[in-house]
C-alpha cells in the first residue's frame, strides 16, 4: 500500500482561481481606445496623489482617472 496522501478538496477558490476568474471577466469588455496624457506638477503635488492612491489601495491612474472624470 501507498502512504501517499489524496490531495486536500479545497472548499473555497485559491486565489489563482478567483483571479483568473476576474481576468476572464475582464478580457471579454472590450477596451476603450487610450491616448498617452503628460503634465508637469509641482512635486509636492505628486507626492499627495502618490500617498492617496496608495490609502485608497489604487493606482495612481485610477485615481486620476476618477477625478478627472469627476470634474468634466
Amino acid at each position: 500500500m501507498s502512504s501517499k496522501k489524496a490531495p486536500a478538496v479545497m472548499s473555497k477558490p485559491s486565489k489563482f482561481a478567483a483571479a483568473l476568474e476576474f481576468s476572464t471577466e475582464q478580457a471579454e469588455q472590450p477596451k476603450e481606445k487610450t491616448v498617452r496624457l503628460n503634465a508637469d506638477i509641482p512635486e509636492q503635488l505628486h507626492r499627495r496623489i502618490k500617498v492617496e492612491a496608495a490609502s485608497r489601495g489604487i493606482t495612481v491612474k485610477e485615481l486620476l482617472l476618477e477625478l478627472i472624470e469627476r470634474h468634466l
